[in-house]
């Protein structure tokens, strides 16, 4: 056998690796709304990284600044839990019933209205389950992209100065996989629908019920002398 012939015969598995991954598959385009709303009893999380944590990595002398590392998100019906976990290794947590939140902050199980939240979240929550990404809209729609092997709707919005962030829907639910502007990375995770349904515990379930009353009391006019 000759170089040349030898050569031949090696060439097919010395460009098996080089072989570009198939084309990724025709999709409809996505439809509103955006994303897609969770079942009325659902279980989600989502795990952050942060980019200036990859540049320089927290040593003991310097920690990094307290951050969300990871938010679960309970739901069912219109109420919504979150268990807020920080770098520093303590939790929150945030319930909201009935168009109110209460809540504790980190390192403290006194229960509070929120500050973590804001009216807007609330008001965010009420027509999406991702007040995160109510930026997405069809004219951000960049087609479909590979996302870990996998095809993916991409939406893309200019930031200025050079800035993008980015989102990748799955196309069968049309829920968010992944999201990045280059500081901040949003990593997804679905869970089993959460049994029982999540509700508030009992200590909740009355500090709610003397909010209500006390913002009735307050919207019923005085009786006159």
């Amino acid at each position: 056998m000759n170089k040349l012939t030898a050569t031949l015969l090696l060439l097919p598995l010395l460009t098996t690796g080089l072989r570009a991954r198939p084309p990724l598959p025709s999709l409809p385009p996505p439809t509103p709304p955006l994303p897609h709303r969770q079942p009325a009893v659902a279980q989600w999380s989502i795990l952050y990284r942060y980019s200036a944590d990859k540049k320089k990595p927290p040593t003991a002398r310097r920690p990094a600044p307290e951050r969300i590392i990871k938010i679960t998100i309970s739901k069912n019906q219109t109420t919504f839990h979150e268990q807020i976990h920080w770098q520093s290794g303590q939790t929150a947590e945030q319930w909201i019933y009935q168009g109110r939140s209460l809540g504790t902050t980190p390192g403290s199980a006194e229960i509070s209205a929120n500050p973590l939240s804001t009216e807007a979240d609330l008001i965010d929550y009420r027509r999406t389950d991702f007040p995160e990404l109510t930026w997405l809209s069809l004219t951000h729609y960049r087609g479909v992209a590979d996302f870990e092997g996998k095809p993916a709707y991409l939406f893309t919005q200019d930031l200025g100065n050079g800035r993008q962030r980015h989102a990748w829907l799955a196309p069968d639910t049309q829920y968010p996989l992944f999201t990045t502007d280059g500081e901040i990375e949003r990593h997804y995770h679905y869970h089993p629908t959460p049994v029982p349904p999540p509700t508030p515990p009992a200590h909740y379930l009355k500090l709610f019920t003397q909010w209500e009353k006390h913002t009735n009391q307050l919207a019923t006019p005085a009786a006159r002398p």
